[in-house]
């Protein structure tokens, strides 16, 4: 408004009506609507072509799997731009609460990764640092704060930190726990369960791209994105550099055809078990021998002529 209008006069009051109708009919009801589009866009995407075409600006600029950080970038203005509407006199605490907010999404960023490309992502990055850096060294020249109130927001702010160190501590503490309890019951213990799901469900893919044409899985693979590429190569690079699978049939012995190669990594006991040579000098698996040879078996197409055991 300009300096000589006076709130609340007539000549204010019809604009500032006018204002706070636009304020909610644009500013939250499309942010609302943007929440609502990346809500049911798993489900609408393969239902209606329409919605995808209404609603790409949400998620063309993401992966796949992050498909929701629109509105995690409109979250992200709406708090920079709340910023001196909420505390329009106190520079203090404005630069104390726009750092917050930067330091919050660029951890968000750092761990999800949301863009496409990697560039992109290092650009983000690379803007919401620089940010911080700025506001920081702004923070110099604002004026001494004299209000007993920001006192109070410093150490709020600071309180949440410590509440989310102590959080992140409380969950590792825990996780130690549990994994200590589940040593004494295999059949309970989480990380058992959970690399038998990781090894029934790479059976399965193994099986499924063994069966699968060529020019099929060409097509596939071209049209993923960046982030899916390199997952791929991590992994084919993993299992390239960790172990090796033989193609042909099980030893006379009845050793397992799975082996352990020399590791780019650091080798820990369980690994070391898993590649210590036998007396015979081969690398052999150690580890549920029986429990790998039924896995192999089980990936074998029907009809295939069983292993000379």
């Amino acid at each position: 408004a300009f300096p000589n209008v006076e709130c609340f006069t007539d000549e204010h009051t019809p604009l500032l009506l006018v204002g706070t109708l636009a304020t909610f009919v644009y500013g939250l009801g499309f942010f609302l609507l943007c929440l609502y589009a990346n809500y049911v866009a798993p489900s609408k995407s393969f239902s209606s072509e329409s919605f995808t075409e209404y609603f790409r600006f949400l998620f063309y600029r993401f992966r796949v799997d992050r498909w929701y950080w629109g509105s995690v970038l409109l979250t992200r203005s709406f708090c920079l731009a709340m910023t001196p509407i909420v505390l329009p006199d106190l520079p203090n605490e404005q630069l104390v609460m726009y750092v917050t907010v930067l330091v919050i999404f660029f951890t968000l960023q750092c761990k999800f990764m949301p863009w496409k490309s990697r560039l992109l992502n290092y650009a983000d990055m690379l803007v919401m640092g620089m940010l911080i850096l700025v506001a920081t060294a702004a923070g110099v020249y604002a004026e001494p704060a004299r209000k007993p109130g920001f006192t109070i927001f410093i150490f709020c702010s600071f309180g949440l930190t410590c509440l989310g160190v102590a959080a992140i501590f409380a969950n590792g503490l825990k996780t130690l726990l549990c994994r200590r309890r589940s040593d004494a019951d295999p059949d309970t213990n989480k990380e058992t369960i959970a690399v038998r799901t990781l090894v029934a469900g790479m059976t399965a893919v193994a099986r499924h791209l063994a069966t699968s044409p060529a020019a099929e899985l060409m097509t596939v693979v071209s049209s993923l994105g960046d982030y899916d590429l390199q997952t791929m190569q991590d992994f084919c690079n993993l299992v390239r550099h960790e172990m090796h699978v033989s193609t042909g049939p099980a030893s006379a012995s009845g050793s397992s055809p799975l082996r352990r190669q020399g590791s780019r990594r650091l080798t820990t006991s369980k690994t070391r078990e898993f590649g210590r040579t036998s007396s015979k000098g081969s690398r052999e698996a150690q580890i549920a021998p029986v429990e790998l040879e039924s896995w192999r078996r089980r990936a074998e197409p029907p009809g295939a002529p069983a292993a000379d055991d």
